[in-house]
């Protein structure tokens, strides 16, 4: 929300030399955070001063053009060449001698004047439109001030204003307006506040009747207000007006609309002006029909549910309640007559209502935060003094109110050394009373016991602790002791979160980087990386009001997540990459909440980097994958094979990938899954480099982590290395060989180093070379002692998977 600090001099009394940066911490502070200052006017040049307009005459050799005497406040007025349509005499306007720095209309760059002669006529100046002076695009006329800005005064302390960028939070509605920070400001600093004034809605006589007012359900719209206004026009509002909904970041359309924008700036209260002649007799608040349709004033023409909350005429309706006007109602350049509303609806229905259509105005993002039906009423009163004082209207109705179960604030009774034990600091009676009275509570003190009510407009305060909560605000935070915890902290952490960590450690230690991505996201990412009849069979659980149309579902998979983050890692230009993610999944279950399972999921890709770790041409691969998933696993201390298996189960935990794929088993159960990735999958995602994706069942992993394992002594003797080369066949798993040699308890270690094809071998075969230690725990082998053992090898190699000595 913006502020307007000459806006708020209005209803406070405030310093002339004010320090703005302390001003904002103090509200930061206590009431609201203060996220930026912009010093308006600061930027213009001192040469540019509020001019008077003397007289206006045509260019002798230009149609379009005209000569324009400024008076500036000089000892004599000066003639410029002015091409503005809406210049006319006797007009206050923005004047900038030559020298001075001003905005390109067409560029925004900043230019300095010169004088010079335009069709033959010298020009000394220039009359300022609101592009000149970057306070808007609009160039068409040139900015015309109030009439009683003073000739000669520089603008920049006419015009020049402080705007504070406050952040408001959800549950303090009542300071989403120029009154509400003004009532937070006088608490503060101890300042009265000067409320503005405000119409009683009384009239001597009747000349219009009010539509019938009819609510469907009250708990939709707790108030209804309405009454109407007469002897208006769609003429510009008055400069002032004009400035302040600037400065506030609104758009000034007419005086009719600005007045309603004004006012809700001002209050807080959204109001809205129906066109009275287009209205019938009839005001309906209700749930819209699934087949209704309407035009918003926007020229959108927009699809109704149940779920959407409108006005209606009685026939159809007229606007989407709290969010935004319907085109068949609005103010047009012929209204002179208008029907103001102003009403409390449910907030939970005017979120969802511009969630629903990503409508989200001024008007709905006050109405969601719950306001106060007492503002409805006040908003009224000062909407029509406004129109009265300023621009002539007449109040031509009774004032219409359906308000059948009026709110009141509670009654919170607490003993004062209640606020204390909470704070945990002493307060005095008075300190507490004086505070209260700051921030307009009614309260009564007896035998030592505080009965208060918070004020109407806060909708927020239930209970003791709310009350507490709003003295320290002004006592300051910082003055809080800082107390240690009376008894020790026990310090205690499930096992599952440890091991959870441990896995996480284990990937990192492998060379992946963690990655963390939304659980959220749409069916059609899933069907790309599910199979179908896995997604029909168990359809992914659906939000009932997502924010967006891509965080529209709960995933069932990481893959998508783990895909989407390697398209963008390719376009940022990484070359070599290298993520997991271990999050939760979700799947439908016939209970109230979806059932949760907790995966790791994780690819590779890329190039592979030479010795000066530069990318070279050649991609990762398979293996790549494998042998980081490897290096993670035996941290784990887990020790895994690689299957290629055909059964249904296992086709669709390989869906997508190639050929080159494998499922992991792990204390002989199956655990997960690696495979190069199909590349018609990757198109989808935008990748046009080969990934291989990883992927396990983090509850099997740690359930297999927690198996006991033998620890085995290091032997003290030296071991002896062996190379062999073994032909087999070309389906045979080098998982399984490797397995099989390191049944022999005097083998500690493996190694393939090397796989080939080709002459003199047949197609259907492929010669595997592994690097072999020998050791025993309690003296050297001899080679004769290992020549017997690869002997037995050998033999059980060829018996078990045909595997042949290679010579």
């Amino acid at each position: 929300m913006l502020v307007s600090l000459k806006w708020l001099r209005e209803y406070l009394d405030l310093p002339t030399e004010l320090d703005i940066p302390e001003l904002a911490e103090l509200l930061t502070s206590a009431s609201a955070e203060v996220e930026g200052i912009e010093y308006r006017g600061s930027e213009w040049d001192s040469l540019i001063q509020v001019g008077y307009v003397t007289d206006v005459s045509p260019h002798p050799d230009a149609d379009k053009l005209r000569l324009a005497t400024v008076d500036y406040g000089a000892d004599e007025p000066i003639t410029v060449v002015c091409g503005a349509p809406n210049l006319d005499r006797g007009q206050r306007i923005a004047f900038a001698q030559a020298g001075a720095t001003v905005k390109n209309a067409q560029t925004g760059d900043n230019v300095k004047l010169k004088r010079a002669k335009i069709r033959g006529v010298e020009s000394s100046g220039m009359v300022l439109s609101e592009a000149e002076l970057g306070l808007s695009d609009s160039h068409d006329g040139i900015l015309v001030l109030d009439k009683n800005a003073p000739i000669g005064m520089k603008l920049g302390e006419y015009l020049g204003d402080v705007i504070l960028d406050v952040h408001v939070w959800p549950n303090r509605p009542d300071m989403m307006s120029m009154v509400g920070i003004a009532r937070e400001l006088a608490a503060i600093l101890k300042l009265d506040l000067i409320s503005p004034a405000v119409n009683d809605l009384k009239i001597v006589k009747e000349t219009a009747a009010a539509p019938a007012i009819r609510i469907a359900d009250e708990t939709e719209c707790q108030r209804y207000t309405g009454v109407v206004i007469t002897n208006l026009s769609t003429a510009p509002s008055p400069q002032w007006m004009q400035e302040r909904l600037q400065a506030a970041g609104m758009r000034p359309i007419n005086s009719i609309v600005d007045v309603t924008n004004y006012v809700m700036l001002e209050i807080g209260q959204p109001l809205h002006a129906f066109d009275f002649h287009r209205l019938t007799n009839l005001i309906e608040v209700r749930a819209a029909s699934s087949h209704e349709t309407i035009t918003t004033i926007d020229s959108i023409d927009r699809s109704l549910s149940t779920e959407s909350l409108v006005i209606s005429d009685g026939s159809q309706p007229i606007a989407l309640a709290g969010v935004m006007g319907g085109i068949d109602t609005e103010v047009g350049n012929d209204t002179n007559t208008i029907f103001l509303e102003a009403a409390n609806f449910n907030p939970i229905r005017i979120r969802r209502t511009a969630q629903a259509f990503n409508l989200h105005s001024e008007a709905s993002r006050r109405f969601e935060r719950g306001l106060s039906p007492k503002l409805a009423e006040l908003a009224i009163q000062r909407a029509v003094q406004i129109y009265t004082d300023h621009f002539g209207g007449q109040q031509a109705s009774t004032f219409s109110d359906f308000y059948p179960q009026p709110f009141n604030p509670p009654t919170i009774s607490f003993a004062p050394n209640k606020i204390q034990s909470i704070l945990g600091m002493p307060l005095t009676n008075e300190e507490i009373s004086t505070i209260l009275q700051a921030l307009e509570y009614e309260f009564s003190q007896s035998d030592e016991l505080y009965s208060v009510t918070p004020p109407l407009w806060r909708t927020d305060v239930f209970r003791v602790e709310d009350v507490a909560e709003d003295i320290v605000r002004l006592v300051g935070y910082e003055k809080l002791p800082a107390e240690p915890i009376a008894a020790p902290i026990p310090l205690w952490e499930p096992n599952s979160i440890k091991a959870r960590d441990r896995v996480v450690d284990a990937f990192v230690q492998a060379g992946c980087q963690e990655v963390i991505s939304y659980s959220l996201t749409t069916l059609e990412q899933l069907t790309k990386i599910m199979p179908i009849h896995l997604i029909e069979s168990n359809p992914p659980v659906a939000l009932q009001n997502p924010l967006s149309l891509e965080r529209s579902v709960l995933r069932t998979s990481l893959r998508h997540s783990i895909l989407e983050i390697i398209a963008k890692q390719i376009k940022d230009g990484t070359k070599q990459i290298a993520i997991f993610e271990v999050a939760r999944v979700f799947s439908s279950n016939t209970g109230t909440l979806p059932s949760e399972k907790e995966m790791v999921c994780g690819a590779v890709a890329g190039y592979q980097t030479d010795r000066w770790n530069q990318a070279t041409s050649e991609s990762l691969n398979f293996f790549d994958a494998k042998g980081l998933v490897d290096s993670a696993l035996s941290v784990l201390r887990l020790k895994n094979i690689y299957e290629t298996e055909s059964e249904s189960a296992v086709s669709d935990l390989k869906f997508g990938m190639t050929a080159q794929s494998s499922i992991i088993k792990s204390h002989e159960r199956s655990s997960g899954v690696i495979g190069e990735m199909d590349p018609k999958l990757l198109s989808e995602f935008g990748i046009d480099i080969p990934v291989t994706l990883f992927e396990f069942d983090l509850s099997m992993i740690l359930e297999m982590m927690s198996k006991k394992t033998s620890i085995k002594i290091p032997a003290t003797t030296p071991s002896l290395q062996q190379d062999i080369s073994l032909v087999v066949d070309e389906s045979q798993s080098a998982g399984q060989i490797i397995e099989i040699i390191e049944e022999s308890p005097l083998v500690t270690n493996t190694a393939i180093f090397d796989i080939y094809r080709g002459e003199p071998f047949e197609a259907s075969q492929k010669s595997i070379s592994i690097r072999i230690d020998w050791q025993a725990p309690n003296k050297t082998l001899t080679g004769k002692e290992v020549s017997k053992l690869l002997s037995r090898l050998l033999l059980k190699l060829e018996k078990e998977t045909g595997a042949i000595m290679r010579t």
